[in-house]
Formats: structure tokens, sequence, C-alpha cells
């Protein structure tokens, strides 16, 4: 798959939490079953920059087979799991943000009123076209799980949307 030309968005205010789907953005779509049940996996530089962000990190999880998953990753990297049928519903009624200062990467169908609402919507190069359109065609050149949540908060700390931590703050994870 060719990689899709980036378009730098225009951002209203800067960017304070992280909102990441974990079946279709954080995790690749590769599942794997074990003995402990689904298994999935991630780029451990998404870690990384995630836990060098000044932002608060939101794992969406959608298909409750995830459940102890998303629960498990989420204290890996320092983020709190939601557990909702409707994203841009649960991002309104328990984040209590203002959704123009959040990041937010979904790459399913299910992710297209969020993408549309938030400050910095991104679908990473593995989403099909309906959500790369809802995000202004801001599309990352790494598929979910393969690093690109890292690729698209490189971009914005690039940009100046997000900050880096001040040195001696704590990490996420």
């Amino acid at each position: 798959m060719k990689a899709q030309e980036v378009k730098l968005p225009t951002v209203e205010k800067q960017l304070d939490t992280i909102i990441v789907d974990l079946e279709n953005a954080l995790l690749s779509p590769a599942i794997l079953f074990g003995a402990s049940g689904i298994m999935g996996s991630f780029n451990y530089k998404d870690k990384q920059i995630l836990d060098a962000i000044d932002a608060r990190i939101v794992i969406l999880v959608s298909d409750q087979s995830y459940v102890e998953l998303a629960r498990s990753v989420a204290e890996f990297i320092g983020a709190e799991p939601i557990f909702t049928n409707s994203k841009l519903g649960a991002v309104k009624e328990k984040l209590n943000i203002d959704v123009k200062s959040a990041f937010y990467m979904g790459g399913n169908y299910d992710s297209i009123p969020l993408l549309q609402e938030v400050g910095y919507g991104v679908a990473p190069a593995d989403a099909e076209p309906p959500i790369v359109e809802a995000t202004q065609k801001i599309v990352t050149n790494k598929r979910a799980g393969e690093g690109a949540l890292g690729e698209a908060i490189r971009d914005c700390i690039k940009y100046g949307f997000l900050k880096i931590k001040s040195h001696g703050e704590k990490s996420n994870g």
C-alpha cells in the first residue's frame, strides 16, 4: 500500500488529551490467541513517545472481548481505558474535556464522528477510505500497531500542537 500524503491541519487549541482506539489504531490488526486469552501487539516506541508527552492518555475500547487486554495495555502505557459503543458520546460524557483540545487516532467506521469533532484526528495507513476522509486526509505512513501512533504524535510535537514533559515530570507508565 502506498503511503498517503500527510496534510497539516489547523489546530484551534493546544492539544492536551491523546485518545486512541485500542482495536484499530494502537494494536496491530493481527490478533493472537493464547492460554490467557486474546493478545495483541503494538510498537514499543509508541509507549516511549507517550511517556514523553505532557497529555492525558485515553484508550477507547468498543469490543467487549478486549476488556482484559485493554486493562493490561492501559496500565502498561499509563492510560485510562474507556469501554463504549459510542466513541464520541463517551468522550463528551466521561472525559469532561473540550474535544477541540484532543488528538484522536481511530481506524474504524465507528471512529468517524469523533474524528470529525476533535482538534486533531488522524488515521493509520491501513484505515479504509471513508475513515481517511473523516480526518481531513491526515494519515500516517505506518499501519496500526506498527508505529502509526508515535508517528502522528511526533508530527504534533514538531508542529507545536503537543508539548513534551518538563524535565523531572513523572512518565505515564
